[in-house]
């Protein structure tokens, strides 16, 4: 019983140490969003149907593009400060 309550211990230990550097990084990042004044969401072509696509006017739809307006919202208060 008490190898088990010094195993749990340690690996709560551990799993705290590997998330301290990764909350660390992210500050950065936000930062440089917020400087820049746009959110850049790339990696898309729009071929992703329901994913990331672009409907007949031109506009970006799907659900990563509503994540990153989302994003967008909560870090810079507009979704419409998203770059695709």
């Amino acid at each position: 019983m008490k190898t088990m309550k010094w195993g749990a211990a340690a690996m709560a230990l551990g799993l705290v140490h590997f998330a301290a550097p990764a909350e660390a990084a992210g500050g950065k990042t936000l930062e440089a969003v917020k400087a820049r004044g746009v959110l850049n969401c790339t990696g898309h072509d729009g071929s992703y149907l329901g994913f990331a696509e672009v409907d007949d006017k031109g506009n970006w739809k799907g659900m990563d593009i509503d994540l990153c307006r989302a994003v967008a919202t909560a870090v810079l208060g507009d979704p419409a400060k998203l770059k695709v």
